[in-house]
This record gives structure tokens, C-alpha cells and sequence, in this order.
């Protein structure tokens, strides 16, 4: 390299140096951005891969999640129907009772009633 300087700056002298920098300028830009691309191809493959493992790890949170709430609506529904049921038998024990009081009341009072009928009013 020093041997190709020394020969320019005989030959064409200092102009010759001014109009070589240039020139050896851009070989060295060319060098360095050279390692630049390869450092960010490294990064960007780095970073990707982590980002990668973030997505899986969201995406199974996100799963965990769905499943949880699966569970938690089954157990809902259960409880309500559960609920309705024993609601559904709470109601005719009720019913009955009262038609038993009534009855009773009746027979104290000296009235026979004839019981109630189920069925017409929804009961």
C-alpha cells in the first residue's frame, strides 16, 4: 500500500493523493459496512429467536387461559343447573306444604277442602 502511495505522488503528486482518497475512502466504507451488515444479520437472528420464544410463550399463556375459562363456564353452567334444580324442588316443597297448611287449617276450621290441582296454573 505504501509502495502504491509513493508511486502516485511521483507520478501525479499531491493532486494525485487528493483524488486517490476518495477512492480509498470508499473501500474502507465499503469494509466497514460490510461488518456492520454481518453484526446486524447476527442481531436480528438473536433478537428473532428470542422474539420467537416470546410469541410460543404467549401463545401458550393465551391457551392456559382459554382453558381456564372453559373450566370456570362448565363449572358455571353446573352450579346453575344444579341451582335450578334444587330451586325447581324447593318450589314444589312449598307448594306442597301449603296445600297441606291450607288442608289442615281446613280440617281445624271444620271446612273440608278437596286439595289443590296441579298443573293449570303452572305451578
Amino acid at each position: 500500500m505504501d509502495e502504491l502511495i509513493q508511486a502516485i505522488l511521483k507520478s501525479y503528486g499531491v493532486i494525485g493523493l487528493l483524488i486517490l482518497t476518495p477512492v480509498i475512502a470508499v473501500v474502507f466504507l465499503w469494509k466497514d459496512n460490510v461488518r456492520l451488515n454481518n453484526e446486524l444479520r447476527a442481531l436480528v437472528k438473536e433478537f428473532s429467536e428470542k422474539i420467537d420464544d416470546m410469541g410460543k410463550r404467549v401463545v401458550a399463556s393465551q391457551e392456559k387461559r382459554v382453558d381456564d375459562s372453559h373450566s370456570i363456564t362448565s363449572q358455571l353452567v353446573e352450579m346453575i343447573s344444579e341451582h335450578t334444580a334444587s330451586a325447581k324442588e324447593t318450589a314444589t316443597a312449598l307448594d306442597r306444604v301449603g296445600d297441606m297448611v291450607s288442608m289442615l287449617n281446613a280440617q281445624f276450621n271444620g271446612i273440608q277442602m278437596p286439595p289443590r290441582q296441579r298443573g293449570a296454573g303452572g305451578g
